[in-house]
């Protein structure tokens, strides 16, 4: 990744932290035990990730009983391109309903009622909420001032260390 690629994802994940406290705080409030959330590092080149990629941290003994012994990995994720989606994945590794990546399709920075809202209808039936067509509302490194605009509604981040 390029010295202002790395910048970039910096700051979007800084200013994005926030917004997914937000919505780790709401899913609390309605019950699910979410425990936090992360912005790893984007060690992608391409525009998969767009500048930062977010994960909420649900427990696993949580979504087990919701969705059975087999799940192996439930995820709830943001991403700075397309938004919020839901990833499954159970053992053995065979298709089923519901494994696999549903989209929420509700624009990029839904309110956190929403995207709460949007993991219970998913949890009760995999099939009554998003979409596998993944929706792409920006370009990696467009238009990021805009973004960071609308991120600052959920609060400001403290400014990425410098190294």
């Amino acid at each position: 990744m390029a010295s202002s690629e790395a910048a970039i994802h910096e700051i979007v994940a800084a200013a994005a932290e926030p917004y997914l406290a937000a919505v780790v705080a709401q899913l609390v409030a309605d019950g699910v035990p979410a425990a936090g959330s992360s912005i790893p590092p984007d060690p992608s080149p391409d525009d998969f990730d767009g500048e930062a990629d977010g994960s909420i941290d649900i427990p696993d003994g949580f979504t087990t009983r919701h969705y059975g012994p087999d799940l192996e990995e439930l995820g709830l994720w943001w991403n700075s391109v397309s938004g919020w989606r839901v990833h499954t994945q159970y053992i053995p590794a065979e298709p089923r309903p519901g494994d696999g990546r549903q989209w929420m399709g509700a624009g990029l920075l839904p309110p956190p009622a929403r995207v709460s809202a949007f993991l219970a209808t998913m949890m009760v039936d995999y099939t009554m909420s998003g979409s596998p067509e993944r929706p792409f509302y920006r370009r990696q490194g467009d238009k990021v001032p805009e973004l960071l605009e609308r991120l600052r509604v959920y609060g400001q981040a403290a400014p990425p260390a410098q190294p």
